[in-house]
């Protein structure tokens, strides 16, 4: 997982030293009077005033360290972790929702959940750039907390206001969460950038992995004894809500002021977004590269149980961690960039051409994981190709700033959110199409198609690294 056509306020870099350095532009030499028209806490973005004054850096020169913006990734961290612990509390703990509401109404109630969540980054994103993600994200909590809440509340009598709050409501706070964590550290960070992505990513792969442990705890431990009940899943999410909401209270964002007269929303978004973005044939190529990806991975991940029923384990604690061996290689891949600091290239050609080679591999494995018979090498694929997912998001992350432009970040994150929402949505129909195949172990059919994707994925990536992107710079 540039910037677009600023005219700054600064002095070039060539100049910049002597006039800035301690601050004091009155002891400039006259060459650079005519540079100090404006304040230096102000930028132009297209027609907007980007703020850079005070604690929040600068876009055109962010902090790319110290305690505050770490404090910021810690944050976004939290966040993370917090958002899908309360979407495992309501897809994965709330299994008895179907009691009270017929096993159909919530199955649809729980479908418009997912979807919203996946497909409501775009509105967030079209928020984030006149509110900022401190904004977005507090408006996020305070829908996902009193939707979630109001609804343990309700009856069957009550279903269509159910799924109002939970479908729709709700989703759309946990699609605004899963925004406001990732935009900070791609505009807070530069050369160390890759290392606060994987930190901010690893919060949700981590929430994750501890609430699939404690599901499956009683199944392995007849001696825990834990039930959940959905009022009360609803209820208790208040907590990891609240620790998001203050977490997104700490956030400081990169404000954007109008300049110009334009005073209504329409005008304000015209203003920020540089149209030569949506003329670049690089973003829809990447675009349908993620596409790909997230729809291939899915197909054999979400077959995996199925090919761990084909091989024999006989350790109590290789049943315990077998099921989240994908998310463990998924995190090994975000630790790999968190340790990275010698990655210094953020070039979109060579990002691509790394991807490629993970992608092919990865595909290449999943093809022929049908015929392993062994848990060690079952659980070796399930790692790595988890591994490749963790890769392949942060490097792409990564790149977004400088190949679009950090005036760009929160709408083209946005835009990889939509496309990723649809590639997740469209999984499972074509599981089901797949599964339906009159054929012995058809899931194994999910293994072969979703290979073949991630191979076509990888060779798209090469493709793409021979179009050269608009210079936003």
């Amino acid at each position: 997982m540039a910037s677009p056509g600023y005219n700054y306020a600064y002095p070039t870099q060539g100049q910049h030293n002597q006039a800035y350095q301690y601050g004091y532009p009155q002891h400039a030499p006259p060459s650079y009077q005519q540079h100090m028209s404006q304040p230096p806490e102000a930028m132009q973005v297209g027609d907007l005033e980007l703020d850079t004054s005070g604690p929040r850096g600068s876009v055109y020169s962010p902090p790319n360290g110290g305690w505050r913006p770490w404090m910021i990734v810690l944050a976004c961290f939290i966040i993370n972790m917090c958002n899908a612990v309360v979407v495992m509390l309501v897809t994965v703990f709330s299994r008895d929702f179907a009691k009270e509401f017929g096993s159909e109404k919530s199955s649809d109630i729980l479908e418009a959940f997912n979807a919203v969540r996946k497909l409501g980054v775009v509105v967030a994103a079209i928020l984030m750039v006149p509110l900022g993600y401190r904004i977005v994200g507090i408006i996020g909590c305070g829908m996902y907390g009193v939707g979630l809440f109001v609804s343990s509340w309700l009856t069957k009598d009550q279903d269509d206001f159910a799924a109002f709050l939970l479908g729709g409501l709700s989703g759309l706070g946990s699609s605004f969460l899963l925004l406001t964590a990732i935009v900070p550290p791609l505009e807070y960070f530069s050369s160390k950038r890759l290392r606060a992505i994987g930190i901010v990513r690893a919060g949700e792969i981590l929430g994750v992995i501890g609430m699939t442990f404690l599901y499956i705890a009683p199944d392995l431990d007849k001696d825990i004894d834990i039930e959940y009940k959905w009022e009360h899943n609803f209820r208790y999410q208040l907590i990891p809500v609240g620790v998001a909401l203050l977490c997104c209270i700490t956030l400081t964002p990169l404000e954007l002021k109008s300049s110009d007269s334009r005073t209504n929303y329409v005008g304000r978004i015209v203003g920020i977004v540089d149209w030569k973005l949506f003329k670049d044939l690089v973003l829809y190529l990447i675009l349908i590269l993620i596409f790909m990806d997230q729809f291939g991975k899915p197909l054999p991940i979400n077959q995996y149980n199925e090919l761990l029923d084909e091989v024999e384990i006989d350790d109590k604690y290789a049943k315990l961690v077998a099921p989240v061996i994908p998310y463990l290689g998924e995190l090994v891949g975000l630790i790999v960039m968190v340790l990275c600091c010698c990655w210094k290239d953020r070039e979109i050609g060579t990002v691509l051409i790394l991807i490629a080679i993970i992608n092919v591999v990865a595909g290449i494995l999943a093809c022929v994981a049908p015929s392993l018979k062994t848990f060690g090498l079952v659980a070796g694929f399930g790692a790595l190709f988890g591994f490749s997912k963790g890769i392949f998001n942060s490097l792409l992350d990564n790149s977004v700033p400088d190949t679009f432009g950090k005036g760009h970040v929160r709408i083209v994150e946005g835009l990889f959110g939509l496309i990723i929402g649809i590639a997740e949505l469209v999984v499972s129909p074509a599981e089901e199409e797949i599964l339906d195949i009159e054929e012995k172990d058809p899931w194994k059919i999910s293994f072969y198609v979703g290979g073949g994707i991630v191979i076509g994925s990888g060779i798209l990536a090469i493709l793409t690294r021979f179009k050269k992107p608009q210079d936003y710079k």
